[in-house]
């Protein structure tokens, strides 16, 4: 997401830059500023991506079949001062959580149930996003017997494919796909791709941190990272619908 994050520095740039090189239009560019400002601050933009991007959940899940694949995509991974390792990101294991109680639900009725953790390393951390994941899953109770990594994936279209390649004789299976709520969108966009039509269970964002330093502006934070994410997300299906246009998807 990083291209996003330039997109947004060029941006201001270009708004500091207008401000000072058109000295007779600095009212109007200072207000457009505060309304811009407000409008990402406040989640109001956020909220609107968010909207477009939210796929319905499937209430009540259906039954689980005899033999169940549990896909959960990463998201990105963060140094843990305090496990002295990276971990995924609080977002990501939100995901691992949800993966958690399906499988736990899984076992409960008695169905054979695997959980693929995909994803590489693209941030170059020196670990994987499966790897990281699998670290999680193990301690909040599942077996590693019933956990298969896919760590080659860069990106969403990569994790579809390398999946795809992985099912095998799973193929046939019932398959629960496990993503960020603003992901899931172009994510079951990119496994039907490969025709494959999981069932979308979309986690929970983090929640604050207990005794987070910046808990006066997190919210205004979190709107910005929100803002950003949907922006990543809402370019992302645009490309894909161009790709797919042009017979290149």
């Amino acid at each position: 997401m990083m291209w996003v994050e330039g997109l947004f520095v060029v941006a201001l740039a270009g708004w500091g830059a207008a401000f000072r090189w058109l000295p007779a239009w600095r009212w109007v560019i200072l207000a457009f500023g505060v309304a811009v400002f407000w409008a990402v601050g406040s989640g109001w933009v956020a909220s609107l991506l968010m909207a477009d991007l939210r796929v319905p959940p499937i209430d009540p899940l259906p039954p689980f079949a005899a033999q169940v694949s549990i896909v959960v995509l990463g998201g990105g991974t963060v140094y843990d001062e305090d496990q002295g390792h990276f971990v995924p990101r609080r977002d990501s294991y939100m995901k691992g959580e949800a993966a958690v109680g399906l499988y736990l639900n899984c076992r409960q009725a008695a169905s054979s149930c695997t959980v693929y953790l995909s994803g590489g390393d693209p941030e170059h951390h020196g670990i994987t996003e499966a790897e990281a994941f699998r670290r999680e899953l193990i301690g909040l109770g599942v077996p590693d017997a019933d956990i298969r990594l896919e760590a080659r994936s860069r990106n969403t279209f990569q994790n579809a494919k390398y999946i795809n390649a992985m099912l095998g004789d799973a193929h046939g299976s019932q398959m629960f796909l496990i993503t960020a709520p603003y992901h899931m969108y172009r994510a079951l966009a990119m496994f039907e791709r490969f025709g494959l039509h999981p069932i979308p269970l979309s986690s929970s964002l983090a929640p604050p941190k207990p005794h987070d330093p910046l808990r006066l502006v997190r919210p205004l934070l979190e709107n910005i990272r929100l803002t950003m994410l949907g922006v990543h997300e809402t370019l992302g299906m645009l490309q894909l619908r161009l790709y797919a246009a042009l017979g290149w998807y």
